[in-house]
């Protein structure tokens, strides 16, 4: 039930307080005397868009807050608890709209997102115009009515509380299941080795016999590269002195049938691997 509306800067609107009494409330008056203009008020409690044209001339900001009394309704008693907004009784939705057209809403002086205030307004407003009549059509509304009338207060609390252990309850295990499915596959996985390991036949000290096997075929590439690298034959042949002008042709002939006979006996020390490159 509504108990009191509060409007500031909001279009014609400078200032308006107005306290709502139990019971059936009329307000008339003539065309223009301003009642679409508290429909509008209300209506951005309940979600409305926010217009910047809406604020007052002069003003930064208008604000619309209405008092309610939450009544026995489950739902909404159950929509408030979830977002930790009270346990009912007294309710104080307010909206600020500022020039930006931002706006700011608040549940029982806690900040809320627009969809909240929404729904929690949508529990406690209804307003019918020509042709729309929005809640009287909802199903979740016209249960709640109906469970409110057969005073099934206690009973959906009970069916509440007991859906939560279900869905919790699924949720566990759901978890459960999916740590099982991990433990199943690192068994296959630990199993896949160890069959691997098993049929490898490994035996004690083998991995330093095979690193010594490496290290030793290792050597033995980088001997076989060495011998035969041709840069490594540069430092066993020595050039000859230059003869005399005048014995130039004798001396060169000497010469190079000496360096034939000191060839052939150097390449009978060599190795084989070395004779057959020179």
């Amino acid at each position: 039930m509504l108990k009191a509306l509060s409007v500031r800067n909001y279009v014609l609107i400078d200032s308006l307080e107005i306290d709502f009494p139990e019971g059936l409330i009329i307000i008339t008056g003539q065309t223009g005397a301003g009642k679409s203009i508290i429909l509008g008020a209300l209506s951005l409690l309940m979600g409305a868009k926010a217009d910047a044209e809406a604020i007052a001339e002069g003003a930064e900001t208008c604000s619309v807050e209405a008092e309610f009394e939450a009544g026995g309704d489950a739902e909404l008693l159950a929509l408030l608890k979830e977002n930790d907004l009270g346990e009912g009784g007294s309710l104080i939705l307010r909206r600020v709209v500022n020039r930006s057209g931002r706006s700011r809403a608040f549940v029982n002086d806690f900040p809320v997102n627009l969809p909240l205030l929404t729904a929690v307004a949508g529990r406690l407003v209804d307003i019918h115009s020509q042709h729309q009549n929005l809640l009287l059509a909802d199903h979740r509304f016209q249960l709640s009515a109906l469970d409110l009338y057969a005073g099934n207060g206690e009973l959906l609390e009970n069916c509440r509380e007991a859906h939560s252990d279900l869905l919790a309850l699924r949720s566990e295990l759901s978890e459960v299941s999916g740590r099982l499915a991990s433990l199943n596959a690192e068994r296959d996985y630990n199993e896949s080795v160890f069959r691997r390991l098993d049929g490898a036949s490994l035996k004690d000290g083998e991995l330093e016999e095979l690193e010594a096997e490496q290290e030793r075929l290792a050597n033995a590439s980088r001997r076989t590269f060495a011998c035969s690298s041709p840069s490594s034959l540069r430092g066993m042949i020595r050039p000859l002195p230059m003869p005399a002008s005048g014995t130039a042709s004798r001396s060169f002939r000497v010469s190079r049938a000496s360096c034939r006979r000191r060839d052939r006996s150097r390449r009978g020390s060599l190795p084989l691997a070395l004779r057959l490159l020179i």
